[in-house]
């Protein structure tokens, strides 16, 4: 018996802090840098009513979004 399968966006994370006044030098510039360049490569989102938290979508999972694809968030 054959399985139609879907596409569906998945999401991927990173976790740190640039407030952590205890991370190193290297390590908070890591970090700084890595905020800029998502910023510079992706489209930055807020959800409603929380905005303590943002993510950013790279150009091809944003036209997905846009499209209606689902997407699988983890909570």
């Amino acid at each position: 018996m054959l399985t139609q399968s879907k596409d569906i966006i998945s999401v991927s994370d990173f976790q740190g802090s640039l407030r952590d006044r205890k991370a190193n030098k290297p390590t908070h510039l890591w970090w700084r840098r890595l905020k800029y360049w998502m910023s510079r490569q992706g489209v930055k989102l807020t959800p409603s009513g929380h905005k303590n938290y943002s993510f950013w979508a790279f150009p091809s999972a944003m036209d997905k979004l846009k499209t209606g694809m689902e997407y699988l968030a983890r909570g």
